[in-house]
């Protein structure tokens, strides 16, 4: 059993990062738009900054496993507080791409390395499902709470409010991860000279059956993420013509991961990983296709909480990830990861795009939601034929 005390820490410091960055999300595109009223420009930020966050996964995760997760991540909080002051300040759109740049730095060190950290403390341990969950259950309420507390103070003091609040919160969590912060992740201990290069570590995750496994798996579930803000509003207003409707379909999703996190995390040690993620995925692809064929509101809102719990269930995947990574070389295979689900977020919306304009919502919902069926059938190739029982 890990020290909970420590554990603990590591929540608090994680779940600020989430609260943190869920405070500018609601208004962080009107923010854009005050400075060009130019929507392919306020667009472009964002590309570029998602560009610089897959870029910067792969180096500053192989960074952290040279110098150590905590200095990594103290680095990254000096920067975060740096680029939300660079953010109230910006003169024109411009500006921003090189603000997007100290921000994605921030963002994977906080995000990727921070969670790279979390496996190295609970690598050791039994029953870490059960951990994960409880960590996850907190991250998600405290970005709940972060989004409506952004809402109300950009509504209530003027839209660059909610940044000096944030940089307010990169000077707690600098404080927490330096004084309280516990060390002993591998990299922790010192520098590490057996890293290995991109090439074979890529070589590594490819030739590795659990993580072909992995990745088989997270390659549909990664792709469906990034189009969930996209396509599901669409998909939502075009059967309710209601924004309130919308919001509400995706509170309900947020409670619900919340109450179930917990529990997840004890059935996925209890069943394993494995038998875990093959009922997880087959319940996502049921009830993607529910919402994709769908034309009640109704419905759609009762496949949207049951979908949840395959959300929920992803715990799994975590809990597989970090039995079959070694620590030495946790930062850089978790760049990997955090970069390509970064590419799928920029690609899967994009493409979507192109599809509706062809079929349609809900049969580009239905295209994407398939994808979790081919999943299905790679992954048991993968499980029968390669991975060890």
């Amino acid at each position: 059993m890990p020290n909970i005390k420590q554990l603990a820490l590591i929540a608090s410091v994680s779940s600020l990062g989430v609260f943190g960055g869920s405070l500018i999300a609601p208004i962080e595109a009107r923010y854009i738009e005050s400075i060009t009223n130019n929507p392919v420009l306020t667009g472009s930020v964002f590309g570029v900054g998602s560009i610089f966050f897959a870029v910067l996964s792969v180096y500053i995760g192989r960074w952290s496993d040279r110098v150590g997760r905590k200095k990594v991540i103290l680095t990254g909080l000096v920067v975060g507080a740096l680029y939300v002051v660079l953010y109230s300040l910006v003169l024109n759109v411009f500006h921003l791409y090189g603000v997007k740049f100290a921000w994605a730095l921030s963002a994977v060190a906080t995000g990727p390395v921070l969670a790279a950290y979390l496996q190295d403390f609970l690598e050791s341990y039994k029953n870490k499902g059960r951990y994960f969950g409880y960590v996850y259950s907190v991250q998600s309420i405290s970005g709940s709470v972060g989004a409506v507390i952004g809402g109300y103070i950009a509504e209530t003091f003027g839209l660059v409010a909610p940044l000096f609040v944030l940089t307010g919160v990169y000077v707690l969590m600098f404080l927490l991860a330096w004084f309280v912060l516990p060390k002993g992740s591998s990299g922790d201990i010192g520098e590490n000279n057996n890293q290995l290069s991109l090439l074979e570590t890529f070589k590594f995750v490819l030739t590795k059956p659990e993580l072909l496994f992995y990745l088989s798996l997270n390659t549909s579930y990664g792709i469906n993420w990034g189009i969930k803000a996209f396509l599901w509003p669409l998909a939502i207003f075009a059967l309710a013509s209601s924004d309130l409707v919308t919001g509400s379909i995706f509170a309900t999703m947020g409670v619900v991961a919340f109450i179930l996190l917990p529990f997840a995390g004890r059935i996925v040690d209890r069943y394993g990983p494995f038998r875990v993620s093959f009922f997880q995925f087959t319940l996502l692809g049921l009830m993607g296709v529910g919402l994709a064929t769908t034309d009640s509101i109704t419905w759609f809102w009762i496949f949207a909480g049951i979908y949840t719990i395959g959300e929920v269930l992803n715990v799994s995947q975590i809990v597989l990830f970090t039995e079959n990574v070694p620590n030495h070389i946790r930062g850089a295979v978790v760049g990997l990861d955090a970069a390509m689900d970064q590419l799928f977020a920029v690609a899967a919306p994009f493409i979507a795009g192109f599809l509706i304009v062809a079929f349609g919502i809900q049969t580009t919902l239905l295209i994407f939601m398939s994808l979790y069926w081919i999943s299905i059938i790679i992954s048991g190739i993968v499980y029968w034929k390669l991975v060890p029982r």
